[in-house]
């Protein structure tokens, strides 16, 4: 059974064990497993910071007891940004396809339309992860615009799609 629900200071070391196996196993993330060095008090920080805010959220879901997939939305605090939201989202590859990612979007989705202050949502996504782009695509996304060599992985640059949703 899957849990899905707000990080918590209990979840900060899973988060790091985690956060290095996904950088390591995904060529779609921002960083590799080497490259991510938060602190647990790092971890906890970030999780207390989308809490008290309003228009963000930091969320885990947890299969059998184990973490397997991370999502947040962040937003300004700004009054003319605060109702954009930025998320992100990883899944343990393990666990690609099985819907959880989905699962984890559509939450994130519904707490935009629960808070009132969310009317965007936005995200940039590597252009090679086609099956992602799909998903995004089936939830309402729409493309806006392409970031040319965004990334740069395995000695190639990588070019970013950038989505976004309009929140009802």
């Amino acid at each position: 059974m899957i849990i899905i629900r707000e990080a918590s200071e209990k979840d900060a070391h899973n988060a790091i064990i985690y956060s290095k196996i996904v950088g390591d196993e995904s060529d779609n993330l921002s960083f590799s497993g080497d490259e991510f060095n938060k602190t647990i008090e790092d971890e906890i920080k970030i999780f207390h910071d989308h809490a008290v805010a309003k228009n963000e959220i930091f969320l885990v879901a947890y299969l059998d007891g184990k973490l397997v997939s991370m999502a947040d939305i962040s937003s300004s605090r700004k009054k003319r940004r605060q109702h954009v939201g930025e998320f992100g989202i990883s899944v343990m590859k393990a666990y690609w396809g099985l819907g959880i990612g989905r699962i984890m979007i559509e939450t994130m989705i519904t707490f935009c339309r629960e808070s009132g202050i969310i009317k965007k949502l936005n995200l940039v996504a590597n252009a090679k992860n086609t099956s992602a782009i799909r998903l995004y695509k089936s939830l309402g996304f729409k493309h806006e615009g392409t970031l040319i060599k965004d990334f740069y992985v395995n000695g190639e640059f990588l070019d970013s799609v950038c989505m976004g949703m309009i929140i009802d």
